[in-house]
């Protein structure tokens, strides 16, 4: 059944859209839909869309309305038909960096208007009045190539600044460009992969797309459009008259040089808005570059009375910055209602429309359906008491429908199964499967349609065009790139500072080297192949290392006493993996029909890594080995799940499980979560905490011991000695580390006898996994779910005009806001600041002097959504999950370390809907250099998983302390984590007998360049990466295939960089050939093979090889050794080719003995 068949069920629909669609376009008609539910609203604008194909704009009055309106729109009728044009509050966009993300799809839907592609555009009030360029200077930002086209690279690279695409070493994010030698890639915001376009000469020779995650080029294709990334476009040519225009019309004050330094240097364009009519004196609002389209105004009264409170922020504004606009600039919605072919009002109730003269009036007579947010309980009683009505309810497909058919039957409701509108009657219970249905109820009880976006939202996945523009979830943890001035680690030198690569000359060829400062200012240099001796410092404070000296015996020392210490920890580490493979465990049997069925009620996708970490956990649970996993993931990131599915596995089995967390506030989340999911399977869920009263705690503490209670969820109130259990299989701790001693000995005690599994959100640094397998089982769960979107960061100076519209904002979608500053001495004033400025907002307030259960009784409140704002320090940092919070405000943010700003960011954004987090600094204060980059990575990095390239460092620490012990950490400042996991690791092997002793390397000096030109490639990590690449060469299809990588990411490789690759080849063939010594004069090379390798090689055949080869070798025989001399000279290319082809050979035909 089609969405677009619900407009069957009342022949009024049908009517009403008729006359509509069919209308003569003559003047502007406005046409009132009263009575009209959201969702009515936006199927009447797709159903008009599918049958005219012409533009429509859809108007919602903020934001957050625009987003939940498009992701519907989008829905109905596909990712190609709809675009996004949303456009943040004046003073947002003028004070803070705004979203990118928004900025993109703006731009993509400007790309759709030029090209006169029909779409749906939704967009907010500010939007459809929006000032933009006109079309034709819009169509002239649009740049075209093709191949053989004669373009200067210098032109165009300059062409991209100037449509604001950033340079970097590496394209691989929307609006970003990189410059290799002959190479030019770019990734066009009209784009899903970025582009390489090759010169030769000044001209186009080939343009290809590139795969992202490889790098390397894909299909060929003749031309490509360039999207600019801005609204705003001028030439560099009309620089200077726009600066003149503006310092005519305004006094130089800070703000002004700001702007015209902007304005210079194509730099923070989108904060330029205001400044357009200095740019051009032809702009026009959005609806006015759109040819007469059809406007969809939901809740036109909601519109106008948004529009006059921005308008009332903007004069203030205006006053308070003393700052000059153009007259016409700012537009009402009044002014252009006459702009469009057709104006469609609809709202729920019916309002008065002021300032609109109506055509037509329509009652349709339809409500917005009730949302029961994941309560299906509450949906059944409703459908049972109303048993005169008639309902359709749907589900997106098949195997969805059946769960609902399986609810009703253990409800003992009777519905029917329908294809077809037609087969529903004046009362029943019907269910369909409608892929993109939305429900609304008929206003005079005749019918409604309940979807799953009503009773179980956020549990569809949607496939969203966001994606295009709020780059995917990358996964979590990624190797940090060396950059000039970041600490190092020598294994035997020890810390330093590094500087950079620099390249030196020594008899006549050019080597790059890493350079290394020491204390003293001494320097070490070292080859970048040899990059692997270095790892980046990373110690668990902020406070910088003290550097050592290269001629001090100290790092030595150092290094000796900690590796002792290593050895107490290996020693600790393997008797408890001693004891864990002595014990044996229950055997759970395989999964039943009921866990299956358990399983499939998941309403979400899983993610890969939960998959695995899912039947990880059930092949331990299957093993006569007792099950003790830890499982590793972000919030959010679905752990519960996996703790859910070994939680049914356990009662499934006869087994009672205990849930234990560290606050009340978890377990009562949990408790929720689990009683949904377990209810309908009989299995009882209980909860035991300090907030469940005395009476019922006696109840459930019985149950427990004569085993009717299948779960317990609680605090350490569940570690108390009252508590004993009939039968407990399963031990779930969540955040192990947050517990006191005295309950993780009592948690000790517990688990010698069952099965664990334990939850953190910590991550585990890279290096620890490696320490650890074997010795505890880990399950990484590191991928987002699908239908997270990453968070709108702003950065900006300390404004509470900012301060009052996010709240505004959030309040509006009945969402929830932290307000952080890090100052308990200054919070009351916080209070009530918040409180003037917005004086409906319901305040509550917590810091870490308050006592334990004061905060969680606040918590609890704000979690009941009794508070709007949550007043706190960086107390919320861990352990709270409160995805009805989607905006978070920090006040003094540069004071914070980097980790802590994206631990406490991430407090925001755990749900489908769009998050924001404000960093704010101090206007008064100046801010040092380091905080500035802090404040800039956080913002950077909006990506979901970017999180452990910036939070890394403390996070890893913490994770190892948890697991290794606090005292740990001290020697991890030492000498850095990766040098102390490294100890740890040999320490361990040393202690099982598996340490080998290590070989004895034979080395070989062939005296050539290994340079990597900067003309070739300018970044130093990518240069780095190459070189590491050419140090791994062991077969001649490496070096063909590293060819024709690197000629297609950066052009045609020198004659240097292919010697490089070959000299490389030939050191791992002279290794692998037997060779023991190699020297290299001016006039002669000579190489002798060891005594074995002799011994195998036929004489005769070896010099007759070399006849065949063409190359003049010598051969002798010296001590059981064979000897081969040559001139270097006699070829006209480096003998070096010549050689590794006779050894190449030597492998391949029959030279040795028989």
């Amino acid at each position: 059944m089609k969405y677009f068949d619900l407009l069957n069920l009342k022949s009024k629909y049908t009517q009403v859209l008729q006359q509509i669609v069919t209308m003569e376009e003559q003047d502007t008609k406005n046409i009132y839909l009263s009575e009209c539910a959201q969702n009515v609203s936006k199927l009447f604008a797709s159903y008009y869309f599918d049958k005219k194909a012409t533009t429509i704009i859809y108007i919602t009055s903020s934001i957050y309305e625009a987003s939940r309106a498009y992701e519907i729109l989008l829905d109905m009728l596909g990712t190609d038909k709809v675009s996004f044009f949303p456009v943040e509050e004046f003073i947002s966009s003028e004070l803070v960096a705004t979203s990118e993300a928004f900025r993109l799809a703006r731009m993509l839907t400007i790309y759709h208007i030029v090209n006169e592609i029909p779409q749906v555009i939704v967009t907010n009030t500010e939007g459809l009045t929006r000032q933009l360029m006109p079309k034709s200077k819009l169509k002239e930002a649009i740049l075209r190539y093709r191949t053989n086209d004669s373009v200067k690279r210098e032109n165009l690279i300059e062409n991209l600044i100037i449509r604001g695409y950033k340079k970097v070493s590496i394209t691989s994010t929307s609006g970003t460009f990189s410059v290799r030698g002959s190479l030019i890639d770019v990734f066009p915001i009209n784009e899903n992969q970025p582009i390489r376009i090759n010169f030769f000469d000044d001209e186009i020779e080939t343009i290809k797309k590139i795969d992202v995650e490889t790098q390397m080029s894909t299909e060929k294709i003749h031309e490509i459009e360039i999207f600019p990334l801005y609204e705003i476009y001028y030439e560099k040519s009309q620089i200077e008259d726009i600066k003149k225009r503006i310092l005519k019309e305004n006094q130089l004050s800070d703000r002004i040089h700001i702007a015209l330094e902007n304005i210079e240097n194509y730099q923070n364009l989108e904060q330029l808005y205001m400044y357009m009519p200095y740019i051009t004196n032809c702009y026009q609002p959005l609806i006015r570059l759109i040819e007469k389209p059809i406007c969809f105004y939901e809740d036109y009264q909601s519109c106008i009375e948004h529009e006059k409170v921005m308008m009332m922020e903007i004069s203030e504004y205006l006053i308070q910055t003393k700052a000059k606009v153009e007259q016409h600039f700012f537009v009402e919605l009044k002014e252009v209602l006459y702009d469009s072919k057709l104006n469609i009002f609809t709202s729920l109730f019916r309002n008065a429309l002021h300032d609109v003269k109506l055509d037509y009036h329509y009652p349709l007579e339809t409500l917005n359906c009730f949302e029961y947010n994941n309560n299906i309980k509450s949906m059944l009683e409703d459908l049972k008491a109303n048993a005169n009505k008639c309902y359709l309810v749907t589900h997106t497909d098949e195997k969805k429908l059946m769960f609902l058919q399986e609810t009703f039957k253990a409800n003992n409701i009777n519905y029917h199964l329908i294809d077809t509108v037609e087969q529903m009657h004046q009362s029943g219970i019907f269910l369909a499967v409608i892929e993109n249905a939305y429900g609304f109820e008929d206003l005079n009880g005749q019918f409604e349609i309940i979807t799953p976006n009503e009773f179980a939202p956020g549990k569809i996945i949607k496939s969203s065009k966001y994606q295009k523009f709020l780059k995917e979830s990358v996964k979590i943890y990624n190797k940090e790139e060396l950059n000039p001035g970041d600490y190092v680690v020598h294994q035997d030198y020890g810390i330093g500072k590094y500087l950079g690569i620099r390249t030196r000359e020594l008899r006549n060829t050019l080597n790059d080297y890493l350079c290394v400062e020491y204390a003293d200012a001494s320097t070490l240099y070292i080859p970048v192949e040899n990059i692997y001796v270095l790892e980046k410092y990373i110690g668990s404070k902020d406070k910088l290392p003290k550097l050592n000296s290269l001629n001090s015996k100290e790092w030595q020392k150092k290094k000796e006493r900690i590796k002792e210490k290593t050895k107490d920890i290996a020693k600790k580490l393997i008797k408890v993996q001693a004891e864990r493979e002595s014990r044996v465990g229950f055997v759970y049997k395989s999964d039943s029909l009921e866990q299956i069925e358990f399983e499939n009620d998941f309403m979400y996708k899983e993610t890969p890594d939960q998959k695995k970490a899912i039947e990880e956990v059930k092949k331990d649970m299957e093993s006569s080995h007792p099950l003790d996993r830890l499982i590793c993931g972000d919030v959010g990131f679905g752990k519960t799940e996996v703790a859910m599915r070994a939680a049914f596995k356990a009662v499934d089995n006869g087994k009672q499980v205990a849930y234990l967390a560290p606050t009340t506030v978890l377990t009562r989340q949990h408790y929720l979560t689990f009683k949904e999911r377990f209810e309908k399977y009989g299995v009882r869920v209980e909860l035991l905490n300090r907030f469940v009263p005395v009476s019922l705690q006696k109840n459930i503490i019985e149950g427990l011991k004569k085993g009717y209670v299948d779960i317990v969820i609680g605090t350490h109130r569940i570690l108390s000695n009252d508590i004993v259990f009939k039968d407990l299989g399963l031990l779930i701790i969540d955040e192990e580390q947050r517990f006191g001693v005295e309950h993780k000995e009592k948690i000790k005690s517990i688990k010698s006898m069952v099965d664990v599994l334990t939850l953190t959100a910590t991550p585990i640094p890279r290096t620890l996994q490696m320490a650890l397998s074997g010795l505890r089982d880990l399950s990484l769960i590191e991928t987002a779910p699908n239908n997270r979107l990453p968070i709108q960061t702003y950065v900006l100076e300390s404004n509470d005009s900012v301060i009052r519209e996010a709240i505004h904002r959030e309040m509006g979608r009945c969402g929830q806001v932290f307000y952080l500053l890090n100052r308990i001495s200054e919070l009351d004033h916080i209070r009530s600041k918040v409180h003037k400025l917005v004086p409906k907002a319901k305040i509550g307030l917590i810091h870490g002097r308050m006592d334990k259960d004061e905060i969680e009784d606040e918590l609890v409140h704000f979690l009941d959504k009794e508070y709007d704002v949550l007043i706190c320090t960086t107390i919320i940092e861990t352990g709270i999950d409160i995805p009805n919070a989607n905006t978070l405000i920090i006040e003094r943010a540069d004071t914070l370390g980097l980790s802590q700003l994206y631990q406490i960011r991430g407090r925001v954004g755990r749900s489908d809907r769009i998050s924001y987090a404000y960093l704010m600094y101090d206007k008064s204060k100046v801010i040092t250099q380091n905080a500035t980059k802090r404040l800039e990575a956080i913002k950077e990095f909006t990506e979901l998983g970017s999180g452990y390239k910036i939070a890394m460092r403390d996070l890893a620490i913490r994770g190892s302390g948890d697991i290794l012990g606090s005292e740990q950490s001290g020697y991890i400042d030492a000498i850095g984590m990766d040098l102390y996991m490294k100890l740890l690791n040999e320490a361990i092997h040393e202690e099982k007998g598996l340490l080998k002793e290590e070989p004895h390397i034979r080395k070989y000096q062939v005296s050539i360049s290994r340079h990597v030109e900067e003309n070739y490639v300018g970044d130093d990590a990518i240069r780095i990466d190459i070189h590491q690449s050419i140090s791994k060469i062991k077969s001649r299809d490496q070096i063909n295939a590293l060819i024709k990588e690197y000629t297609d990411r950066y052009g045609k490789l020198s004659e240097d960089i292919l010697l490089y690759m070959e000299e490389k080849y030939l050191e791992y063939l002279l290794k692998s050939s037997g060779v023991e010594n190699f020297k290299e004069t001016d006039e002669e090379v000579m190489f002798w093979f060891d005594e074995t390798a002799s011994s195998h090689i036929n004489a005769q055949k070896i010099f007759e090889l070399s006849v065949k080869l063409h190359l003049k070798y010598k051969f002798d025989y010296r001590s059981r050794k064979i000897i081969v001399k040559l001139n270097p000279k006699d070829s006209s290319k480096s003998y070096i080719y010549g050689l590794t082809k006779f050894l190449e050979n030597l492998k391949d035909i029959s030279v040795y003995k028989d």
